[in-house]
């Protein structure tokens, strides 16, 4: 089987790829920034025999959203789907199966949603989710097999996330963000590569799947478990204030969040490994 990934050098990207090649033995082959970017056509012969296509590549959402940066996320994730979707079209044997990338916070932080919710957000960070999503039409309407993973934040003890802020907790300089009542909707990375493997082999997956862990827990509760897990105080805390004056709008996507619930992939059979939130470190 040969796959083709995109954001592949990235956290969530490297460790799919090396999963992938050591279960299915798959060729997998690096769709790279300047692909992204090139003619459709240049991308097509480059695809050629591509039985799978995984689209990861995006530019970092927490950052400082000025109006240039706010397109540079906008075109890290449209525009590169936009020319993958051209590039499918023009393929002479298409791929059986192209997963996208979006995330949960398409949604708002009012309801409780699964993957069947329309009740999405009015902020940039849920528009730009929609029209990712969106970007995907023109394959599915050739009949290519296409999944959606809206994304929790993915959890790892080696990497991502966790090994940032780690060192702050590790020193007792960690605490809640805002008031810490927000929901962290979380997935970890061995349950995302199970995921995705999941739907690569199974013909009837299609459509639009939360990505997350069964467990709802809130900014707070991850804020104890790195308490407890350094053995360290975590008493400060990240004003929403100061938030706003360093990622002026990013701040939504570290205030915001979204309760957030998997339930096709349970449907479907899929079992998560790491159910709760005490299990990231397991």
């Amino acid at each position: 089987m040969k796959i083709g990934i995109s954001g592949s050098n990235g956290f969530v990207g490297s460790h799919l790829r090396s999963y992938l090649d050591k279960i299915l033995q798959a060729e997998i082959i690096a769709i790279t920034r300047k692909l992204l970017y090139s003619d459709p056509k240049d991308l097509a012969l480059f695809l050629e025999d591509c039985e799978v296509i995984i689209h990861l590549s995006g530019a970092p959402i927490v950052s400082r959203w000025t109006k240039k940066r706010m397109k540079v996320l906008r075109d890290s994730r449209v525009l590169t789907t936009q020319t993958l979707a051209k590039a499918i079209i023009l393929m002479h044997k298409k791929p059986k199966l192209f997963i996208s990338t979006s995330a949960v916070g398409i949604y708002n932080s009012l309801q409780l949603h699964d993957d069947f919710s329309k009740n999405y957000g009015n902020d940039f960070l849920s528009q730009l989710c929609q029209e990712w999503e969106n970007a995907t039409n023109p394959i599915q309407a050739i009949g290519v097999r296409t999944v959606i993973f809206r994304l929790g934040l993915v959890l790892s003890p080696d990497g991502g996330i966790l090994r940032r802020i780690s060192p702050v907790f590790k020193f007792g300089m960690g605490g809640k963000i805002g008031n810490g009542q927000q929901a962290f909707p979380f997935i970890h990375i061995n349950d995302l590569l199970c995921a995705y493997l999941h739907v690569i082999q199974n013909d009837r997956s299609v459509g639009i799947y939360n990505l997350v862990a069964p467990e709802i827990i809130s900014n707070i509760d991850f804020t104890q478990i790195l308490k407890l897990h350094f053995k360290m105080p975590a008493i400060f805390t990240v004003p929403s204030y100061l938030l706003h004056l360093i990622f002026l709008g990013g701040a939504d996507a570290l205030l915001n969040g979204q309760k957030v619930v998997s339930k096709r992939l349970k449907s479907e059979g899929y079992k998560f490994r790491n159910v709760t939130i005490n299990s990231i470190y397991g």
